[in-house]
């Protein structure tokens, strides 16, 4: 649900899975009527362009999440995907009712793209955002196909949005831990959130035959950290029943 103009309107945003490197919406009501109405697609060139604003955008896993920024625009917030034209990680902010870009958050800027880079691939997977009692953004959680964990900081204007912790992942889980799935956030009760989130992929059909031992974090993220968090520093747990 996200107001255009002065209207509520109850939209769909729709990625493409393994099926393309596109993104759409969908009004699906609009406070007045039940008329179903397209608002807008994007979608990713099929070669590598950089002057293009979606060369970034790979095969659309992300969830994308809708809500207002700061300067109370409605947005959608979606991780780039896998298999883009670069091989990069990122975080796009659109507008919601015209899917127009207001700001690409590259995470991972030293990767050059080479060919090596773009083979091996990455990008970012669904969002989790912290919003305010308005509903405003005020941060983003999500992860990447190379094991990281990114916060990003979406306070204040769009100048000012970037990575946190001076652009270094907030988590590393390490090669062969992918996080592809929405990190779920829980209020810490000393301050700041617990990001919960697991790592492996079931994406392509090798993904079946991968038995590389995968691991669930929680990672907490206080209200006064500024710098990654070492997966040294994380409290080991264990499996001791398990109930069919």
């Amino acid at each position: 649900d996200a107001q255009i103009s002065s209207n509520w309107n109850t939209l769909a945003v729709v990625g493409m899975g393994a099926g393309g490197r596109s993104l759409f919406s969908v009004k699906l009501f609009d406070g007045t009527s039940n008329a179903i109405d397209a608002l807008w697609e994007i979608s990713a060139p099929v070669t590598n362009t950089p002057a293009n604003t979606w060369n970034n955008l790979g095969y659309t896993y992300s969830k994308a999440v809708v809500a207002r920024t700061q300067a109370g625009q409605w947005v959608a917030v979606f991780g780039n995907g896998y298999g883009s034209n670069t091989g990069k990680a990122s975080l796009y902010v659109v507008d919601v009712a015209t899917g127009a870009l207001i700001k690409e958050i590259i995470v991972d800027p030293n990767t050059t793209g080479t060919a090596a880079e773009i083979a091996a691939g990455t990008g970012l997977s669904s969002p989790q955002v912290v919003v305010n009692a308005q509903y405003q953004i005020e941060k983003v959680y999500a992860g990447d196909v190379r094991g990281n964990l990114w916060e990003i900081n979406l306070t204040g204007s769009t100048a000012s949005w970037g990575v946190a912790n001076s652009g270094a992942a907030l988590f590393a889980a390490g090669a062969g831990h992918p996080i592809t799935a929405q990190p779920l956030l829980v209020n810490h009760p000393d301050g700041g959130h617990m990001i919960l989130f697991g790592s492996g992929k079931l994406n392509e059909a090798t993904d079946k035959a991968d038995l590389t031992l995968q691991t669930f974090y929680g990672v907490w993220d206080s209200a006064s950290n500024s710098s990654p968090v070492a997966k040294a520093s994380l409290q080991p747990q264990s499996i001791t029943n398990e109930m069919l």
